[in-house]
């Protein structure tokens, strides 16, 4: 008797449900995540996806909208925003963060310490500078999936660019490293990606061009995987190199008060195109072609080395790594004064690349 009253009230329970479940036409999920700052007020935007059952007018083809409302903090800028909506914000499936260029001048830890507060944010975001207003960033309709935080998260895995909030957190707080962070703007109705924002004492100090984001990236796990480049040789010929294949390691010592950092790059690819008269079935070319392209990721990577380290910012983390492999000497001799010893750093940089695969071409169809 006593087991089928224990059954009977399981049963009860179970179709009673949890009290404090939310139907899904009660809440709206944020997606995105912008802040700009004017006239000493955050101007918060979300980007909201409209589901079927929000009664959109027939025919219409808006797959999202913009809530967007201003206070003295992100928080009161959301409550705000609160006010002015029908249904209950839910942070819970966000996936984009994007942060206006001003804000991460100043300090940019003012505004990721209330995504680290809140219970719902996800670690996983990833976080954007932006050199225009956010709003314009979110506002872009991509052809493809139409929802701009979805492209903006996708382009910045298949670029390697992209940063979590817990990543950036972990680079910005971790002793011995400083962070950097995609840049995504709107140019023209399109989303751009390919310049980086890098960090010191939770200031944005400058934004990389073309080539330092290049230089960023093969110093990044992996990143360059997938990717193509293109470089002129030593001849003077434009070529195209598919990379397969991209390791990156790092070993750092001290030598009479001097950082040394030793960076060990390999990489393997493919030709994709080339110029007609470049004989590809010759060896020594193909070594040449290996030898122009470690040349050219050589001088990417000392492009922004050299700026990062004259400025005293720690884009490897050649402090965190001496933190973590010779603590006792960290604390004692380097810790205090790091920034001084990192404009004196030797680097010594070893580029490893392989041309696996040269493809058909004239001179080969020829015979």
């Amino acid at each position: 008797m006593k087991r089928r009253c224990l059954v009977v009230v399981l049963i009860v329970s179970m179709l009673s449900g949890c009290t404090d479940q939310r139907e899904i036409n009660d809440v709206a999920l944020v997606l995105a995540t912008g802040i700009d700052k004017t006239n000493h007020e955050f101007n918060v935007t979300l980007q909201i996806p409209i589901s079927k059952s929000a009664g959109t007018e027939e025919g219409s083809k808006e797959v999202f909208y913009l809530e967007n409302n201003s206070g003295r903090s992100v928080q009161e800028a959301l409550g705000n925003i609160q006010k002015q909506m029908p249904r209950i914000l839910r942070f819970s499936h966000q996936q984009v963060i994007v942060i206006n260029e001003e804000i991460a001048r100043n300090n940019i830890s003012e505004i990721l310490d209330f995504f680290n507060r809140n219970r719902e944010s996800r670690l996983t975001s990833y976080i954007y500078i932006s050199e225009k207003e956010t709003f314009n960033v979110l506002n872009t309709h991509p052809k493809l999936s139409g929802i701009s935080a979805q492209d903006i998260t996708g382009i910045g895995r298949l670029m390697g660019s992209g940063t979590t909030t817990r990543e950036f957190l972990s680079a910005l707080y971790r002793e011995g490293s400083d962070p950097v962070a995609s840049v995504v703007n709107n140019d023209n109705g399109k989303l751009t990606f390919n310049k980086m924002a890098v960090f010191k004492n939770r200031k944005m100090k400058f934004i990389t061009n073309e080539s330092q984001t290049l230089g960023l990236l093969w110093m990044k796990r992996s990143a360059m995987k997938g990717k193509s480049i293109t470089f002129v040789s030593k001849h003077k010929q434009i070529i195209t190199v598919n990379v397969s294949n991209h390791k990156f390691k790092m070993k750092a010592t001290v030598m009479d008060g001097i950082p040394e950092c030793h960076i060990r790059i390999a990489g393997k690819g493919y030709i994709s195109e080339s110029e007609e008269s470049l004989d590809l079935s010759n060896k020594k070319a193909i070594h040449e072609i290996e030898e122009s392209l470690e040349l050219d990721i050589k001088r990417k990577i000392m492009d922004i080395l050299e700026l990062t380290l004259r400025s005293g910012i720690d884009i490897l983390g050649i402090g965190n790594y001496l933190y973590v492999h010779k603590n006792l000497q960290w604390e004692k001799k380097w810790k205090d004064q790091w920034d001084t010893m990192l404009a004196k750093t030797k680097i010594d940089i070893d580029v490893n690349f392989r041309i696996e695969n040269t493809g058909l071409n004239i001179n080969t169809l020829a015979n």
